[in-house]
């Protein structure tokens, strides 16, 4: 008998850990802004909200004038951008507006776990491509799995959770590929602020690139849950038709409307936090640590023997950090057999912080 799209759904497994610390400084376990934002410059957002913004379902004028600031952040038209809550919800409508059922996906493997459980919940099915004896993406691979049912790609660029970066080049030529074959390519930008810039221009070449972003990496804006995509207008109007009637609120709405207007202070942010993820690496390397490259605002990296010291360290100081068992997927990197791999963020100040300084001691 074939399965159904309950029995899909019915094996999928959501979890949500506990987090240690949360407070400024202390979270660097999931990919958000290090420090908080100035208290004078949330006070002056604090001032811009009204009862109305909570009482009155969510304004067309707010989601306009937030398409408009985008469309001159990113020079696309404003047709072409669809906001949403978040942008795994993004994630979830284009597999719910434009695969249907038994169709392929095709992601790379450890990805965003969140790439396999909406494809389930559509009753997809999904190949998984890992990566070669390291820790850079062999796109080939990918492409060499492509068969008559695939319906999609999806791809981060820069990569979680290694965080390689495919080029303007690389991405151009597997859209041509995949465009002669009608196959959509998700490409998920999430940490696209921290390495070489976007790709968003190609979707006025290619009618099958659907670029995601999000607010919540170097914009620090996790917890107000804004997404967006940038494609043609054709595949915007597929996926608007299911989304949830007001998928923003008017606070939300109103606080990306804010940092879009301080775009030039979000620059600032993520040029400082490029710097000092590079001097860290650099440092964690002169001390003896194994480090990784990354294109984005986290590190992979190990002490050359155990990693225990670096975890007493962070206990000590309450800081938040993947490894492990904490983390939602094996932080165990390609081309070495350890699995205690530590993945920690980083942004603006953290070469300041009293446990970064005792790292570089031991």
């Amino acid at each position: 008998m074939n399965k159904k799209r309950f029995d899909y759904i019915s094996t999928i497994e959501r979890r949500q850990a506990s987090r240690l610390n949360t407070s400024s400084g202390f979270r660097l376990d999931m990919a958000e802004r290090l420090f908080d934002y100035p208290d004078s410059f949330m006070k002056d957002f604090f001032h811009k909200l009204s009862a109305e913004d909570f009482i009155v379902y969510p304004k067309i004028e707010l989601l306009n004038e937030l398409k408009a600031s985008l469309s001159r952040i990113n020079g696309a038209s404003i047709e072409s951008f669809l906001i949403d809550s978040g942008s795994d919800a993004i994630i979830k409508n284009c597999f719910h507006a434009l695969c249907n059922d038994n169709d392929k996906i095709i992601i790379s493997s450890p990805s965003f776990p969140i790439y396999k459980i909406y494809a389930s919940m559509f009753a997809l099915d999904t190949k998984e491509i890992g990566f070669d004896n390291n820790p850079i993406f062999n796109l080939e691979n990918m492409i060499n799995a492509v068969d008559s049912s695939t319906k999609m790609l999806v791809l981060a660029n820069p990569n979680s959770p290694y965080g390689d970066k495919k080029s303007l080049i690389d991405i151009e030529n597997l859209l041509k590929t995949l465009q002669s074959k009608n196959i959509y390519l998700l490409l998920d930008e999430a940490y696209v602020d921290f390495g070489d810039g976007s790709m968003a221009s190609l979707v006025n070449k290619f009618d099958n690139l659907i670029v995601l972003r999000t607010f919540s990496k170097a914009w620090g804006a996790a917890g107000t849950r804004v997404g967006y995509c940038i494609s043609n207008l054709k595949n915007i109007q597929q996926i608007e038709k299911v989304q949830l009637t007001y998928p923003v609120s008017n606070v939300s709405l109103k606080f990306a409307i804010y940092l879009c207007n301080n775009s030039k202070m979000i620059e600032h942010y993520a040029k400082v936090t490029i710097l000092e993820r590079d001097i860290l690496i650099k440092e964690l390397r002169n001390s003896g640590y194994k480090v990784l490259d990354s294109s984005n605002n986290s590190i992979h990296f190990h002490d050359s023997f155990s990693n225990e010291k670096v975890i007493n360290i962070f206990k000590k100081h309450k800081v938040s950090f993947k490894t492990g068992s904490s983390a939602s997927t094996p932080l165990q990197v390609p081309g070495d057999k350890r699995i205690d791999w530590i993945r920690i963020s980083v942004g603006e100040g953290i070469m300041e912080t009293e446990y970064i300084k005792e790292l570089l001691m031991m």
